[in-house]
């Protein structure tokens, strides 16, 4: 996640494959001034615009894909990343660590669409208490948790699965 108060600030990129051609996007809109640096950094200068966006960057092999430690945040709080969960499976009930970027003190913890007891609170870790969930046949045994904090949900990703080991079916 990159987070910054005002446009055209002055961002670093860092990835692979940098070259001539190479084209950045913040969201939708392309940068208007962009500095190679070497082949796995450059110096962009981010366009006027509001909101959280994908940073893409387009070479001739094609364009990086939308990833949650990829975005800008044009001033605002930064969103809700999460980046792992621990453990990624158990029962109702078990105590689970979720890391991430930028919980806020209101922070709420969901395993699939259901509310999570909130145990401890610190702005990059939060225990919870699994909640019960139905799952089974037609039903998904691993879940998507995220988490909802300062008007933004977290992206779901491979990091936040977790996978409950016994069914409860209704």
């Amino acid at each position: 996640m990159f987070a910054a108060t005002a446009a055209r600030f002055r961002w670093s990129v860092v990835g692979s494959g940098f070259g001539q051609g190479v084209v950045v996007d913040f969201g939708t809109v392309p940068v208007s001034k962009q500095d190679i640096i070497r082949d796995d950094v450059m110096i962009a200068w981010a366009p006027d615009g509001v909101g959280v966006v994908d940073i893409r960057v387009t070479n001739n092999l094609g364009t990086s894909p939308a990833v949650p430690r990829g975005q800008f945040a044009y001033g605002g709080p930064a969103s809700v990343v999460v980046t792992g969960i621990s453990p990624d499976s158990g029962r109702a009930g078990d105590q689970v660590q979720v890391n991430g970027l930028y919980f806020g003190s209101d922070a709420q913890v969901y395993f699939g669409d259901h509310l999570a007891e909130l145990v401890e609170y610190a702005p990059q870790q939060l225990l919870v208490k699994a909640p019960t969930v139905t799952i089974g046949i037609g039903k998904p045994a691993t879940v998507n948790v995220t988490v909802l904090s300062n008007g933004y949900s977290s992206p779901a990703s491979p990091a936040d699965e977790f996978t409950y080991s016994e069914w409860h079916q209704n």
